[in-house]
């Protein structure tokens, strides 16, 4: 697994895409279960399911936070708003406002759009103070390559599963992971 950082005042762009809508839920779900069915851990959703992730903390998460396109959506909790991360490393103070992607897919060949609502919540957090967009991915996971490129740290993160061996060809299939649960 990796966790990106994506820098939004560098990547800021313009808006792209539009606010999710509760009647967006089966086009969405098609989207995101497009995107991420042969990666492991990915648990599909139905309208229904996602309906339920977004509507359970609306001052968190929830439709207005969840920017789509016809081809691409991406879901951004701006966890900068609430909270710092704060980092002591060698007598040096590191602080970090961050907005966290909870939910992000596209469909083949629309990786363009993904990269424009990308920017375009980039641009809307810097606005906020917010500083890096972070997010996971992994070498095998859609759009892996792109999301390198954009980020500015790329940084290993260990997925562990004790007692659980890993599955057979998931280096190829790719991990994904559910931010919500860190």
């Amino acid at each position: 697994m990796l966790r990106l950082h994506l820098p939004c005042a560098a990547l800021a762009g313009p808006a792209t895409g539009r606010s999710a809508t509760p009647a967006d839920a089966p086009a969405i779900a098609e989207i995101l279960n497009s995107c991420h069915e042969r990666e492991e851990l990915f648990v599909p959703y139905g309208a229904e399911s996602l309906r339920s992730r977004l509507e359970r903390a609306p001052k968190q998460y929830s439709w207005d936070r969840v920017w789509m396109t016809d081809s691409c959506v991406v879901g951004v909790w701006p966890a900068g708003e609430s909270i710092k991360v704060v980092i002591n490393f060698k007598g040096t103070r590191i602080e970090s406002r961050r907005g966290l992607v909870l939910d992000y897919g596209f469909m083949p060949g629309a990786e363009d759009e993904l990269e424009g609502v990308l920017r375009a919540w980039c641009a809307r957090l810097a606005e906020s103070g917010l500083d890096t967009l972070a997010m996971f991915t992994s070498p095998a996971s859609p759009g892996s390559e792109l999301l390198c490129l954009l980020a500015s740290h790329v940084e290993p993160f260990n997925v562990w599963t004790p007692g659980i061996p890993e599955p057979p060809g998931s280096a190829e299939r790719g991990i994904y992971v559910d931010p919500i649960y860190f």
